[in-house]
């Protein structure tokens, strides 16, 4: 996978469910709560550290617009 994406595959991963947290935050009304439950995250904390960690930005200021 490596040799082909030039990436990891968790990282691919990650970058996917990063892409679909912003695409839900932006054009859905759904809670963060109700995001990261539907992306596989036990808890909405392990989920706003993943998102951030990805994003640079909270769930809460990404949704308010940063970027």
């Amino acid at each position: 996978f490596f040799l082909s994406e030039g990436i990891t595959v968790s990282r691919y991963i990650s970058m996917a469910k990063a892409g679909k947290a912003c695409k839900l935050l932006r054009s859905t009304g759904m809670t963060v709560q109700e995001i990261a439950y539907s992306l596989g995250f036990d808890n909405v904390k392990a989920f706003s550290v993943f998102f951030k960690r990805n994003t640079g930005l909270t769930p809460s200021e990404f949704r308010k617009g940063g970027e």
